[in-house]
C-alpha cells in the first residue's frame, strides 16, 4: 500500500513550506529592524538576520538529531528482547499485532507522552494556584512586543519554530526512508546469503560426486590389477560371463578418464604378449568385451571404438588352442572393427597405414574359419583380393611375409599363388612352391 509514503511526503512537504516561511519571515523582520530607527541601519538587519538564521539552523539540526533518534526503527530482535523481559505475551490476546516484518515501530515517543502526561497532570493539579502569575508574566511578554522589544521573543519563536520542524523532519525520515532502506539491505543480504548458500551447496555436493569417483575409479583400477595379475588363472566359460558383467558395471560409473587408461593398459598387454606369453594376453579378452559392452549403456570412445574392436579381434586370434569358433568370433569382430572404422570417414589408410592391420588380421581369420570350399567360391575370393590388396598398398604384406618365420601363412600364400595374387602383388619370391 502507498498510503504510509504518501503520508511522509505530504507531511515532509509541509515542513518544507514552513521552514522556507520562516526564513522569508526572518529575512523581512532583520528588514524592519534595520530600518526602524531615524536612520537606517543596514549592518543592523544584517546582524539580527544572521543571528535569526544561526538559531533556526541550530535548532534544526538539534531537532533532527532528537527526531532521528526517536524515529530510528527497532530491529525484530531488539524488539522480541523487549517483550520477554517486560513480561508481556508474544502471542494470543497481544495490545499490540505482532509483525513479521525484522524492523518495527520506535515506541519511545508513545511512552514520554504517557509519562509527560502523567507528570504534566500532577504537575498542574499541585500548581494550579500560580497559573494567574504565569497568565501575568505572559501578558507583560505580549506588552513588551507591543512597544517594539520583540528580539528575545522572536529568536525563542524562531528556535521553537525550527526545533519542532527539524525533530519531525528526522522523526519522518528515520521511520520510513531508513526503515525501508534497512529493510531492502536485509533482503538483498539474504538473497545473497541465500545464493551463496546454494552455490557453497553445489560445491559440496560436487565434491563430494568427485569423491566419490575417485573412489570408484580406485575400485575398477584394483580390480583390474587383480584380474590381469600374472598369478591369476584363466577364467573359464562361465566365470567369463560373470567378469564382463562386473567390469561393465563398473565402467559405467568410472570416469572416462580411467576407462581411456584401462584400454591402453590392455592394449599394451595384449601388444607386448601375444606372442611370447598368450595366456597372459587372453586375460584381457573379458575386460575388452567389458568395454564393449558398457559402450552401449554410456559411450565414451565414440569415433575410437574400432580400436577396441580391432585389440579384441586379435586377442582372440591370437590366444592359446584357438579354434575355428574362435577364428569366426574374431572374425566377427574384426569386421565390426573394419565397418566402424569406415563410418567414421577420415580413416585414410595412406595417412595411417597401420589401419591396414585391420584387414590383413581379417583374412588371416577367414582362413581359419572358411573350408577350401567356401575360400573358393567366386564372392569370397573377391572379398579377400580386395582386403589384401588394402593390406598391399598400405606396404605391410610383403613386411608380413618376410617376417613370417612359423609359416602361419603357408595356407594364404597357397591361396594366393593359386589365384595368381602373388604375380599381382609382387610377392613371387616370399610365397612357397609347395
Amino acid at each position: 500500500m502507498k498510503t504510509e509514503p504518501y503520508r511522509e511526503e505530504r507531511l515532509l512537504r509541509l515542513i518544507l513550506w514552513i521552514l522556507l516561511t520562516g526564513i522569508a519571515t526572518i529575512f523581512f523582520y532583520s528588514i524592519s529592524i534595520g530600518v526602524s530607527g531615524q536612520t537606517p541601519v543596514l549592518s543592523k538587519g544584517i546582524e539580527v538576520f544572521s543571528i535569526n538564521m544561526g538559531i533556526a539552523g541550530a535548532a534544526l539540526s538539534v531537532g533532527g538529531i532528537l527526531g532521528f533518534l526517536f524515529g530510528i526503527p527497532r530491529s525484530g530482535l531488539s524488539g522480541k528482547a523487549a517483550s520477554e523481559n517486560s513480561g508481556e505475551p508474544s502471542n494470543g490476546s497481544s495490545a499490540r499485532p505482532q509483525s513479521n516484518e525484522r524492523y518495527g515501530d520506535n515506541d519511545s515517543l508513545e511512552q514520554i507522552s504517557d509519562w509527560l502526561t502523567k507528570i504534566l497532570l500532577g504537575a498542574g493539579l499541585a500548581q494550579i494556584s500560580s497559573i494567574s502569575g504565569a497568565l501575568s508574566s505572559l501578558s507583560s511578554r505580549i506588552d513588551s512586543v507591543a512597544t517594539g522589544n520583540s528580539l528575545g521573543i522572536f529568536g525563542v519563536s524562531v528556535f521553537t519554530i525550527y526545533v519542532v520542524c527539524g525533530f519531525i523532519g528526522g522523526y519522518l525520515w528515520a521511520r520510513f526512508s531508513i526503515r525501508t532502506e534497512l529493510t531492502r539491505r536485509d533482503q538483498d543480504l539474504a538473497e545473497m546469503v541465500k545464493a551463496n548458500s546454494n552455490k557453497i551447496q553445489g560445491i559440496g555436493n560436487a565434491v563430494e560426486e568427485v569423491r566419490a569417483e575417485l573412489k570408484h575409479d580406485f575400485e575398477v583400477l584394483l580390480r583390474l590389477h587383480e584380474r590381469i595379475d600374472p598369478s591369476t588363472p584363466l577364467p573359464t566359460a562361465q566365470e567369463e560371463k560373470r567378469i564382463i558383467e562386473d567390469f561393465k558395471t563398473l565402467f559405467c560409473k568410472a570416469s572416462d578418464r580411467v576407462r581411456f587408461d584401462v584400454f591402453r593398459q590392455i592394449q599394451d598387454i595384449r601388444a607386448d604378449n601375444w606372442s611370447k606369453d598368450k595366456v597372459q594376453m587372453a586375460k584381457t579378452i573379458p575386460i575388452f568385451k567389458a568395454i564393449i559392452a558398457a559402450e552401449k549403456i554410456s559411450p565414451v570412445f565414440n569415433e575410437n571404438l574400432h580400436r577396441v574392436f580391432f585389440e579384441l579381434g586379435c586377442a582372440i586370434k591370437d590366444k592359446q588352442g584357438v579354434t575355428a569358433s574362435d577364428y569366426c568370433e574374431a572374425k566377427d569382430y574384426l569386421e565390426q572393427a573394419i565397418s566402424t572404422r569406415d563410418e567414421i570417414g577420415n580413416c585414410d589408410i595412406q595417412a595411417r597405414p597401420w589401419f591396414a592391420y585391420y584387414e590383413f588380421n581379417y583374412v588371416f581369420c577367414l582362413f581359419g574359419c572358411l573350408s577350401d570350399r567356401e575360400l573358393n567360391q567366386e564372392a569370397q575370393q573377391k572379398e579377400i583380393a580386395k582386403k589384401l590388396k588394402v593390406v598391399y598398398e598400405a606396404g605391410f604384406l610383403k613386411k608380413i611375409c618376410e617376417r613370417d618365420k612359423t609359416n602361419e601363412l603357408q595356407k594364404i600364400r597357397a591361396w594366393m599363388q593359386k589365384y595368381k595374387l602373388d604375380e599381382q602383388f609382387e610377392l613371387v619370391s616370399h610365397i612357397s612352391t609347395t
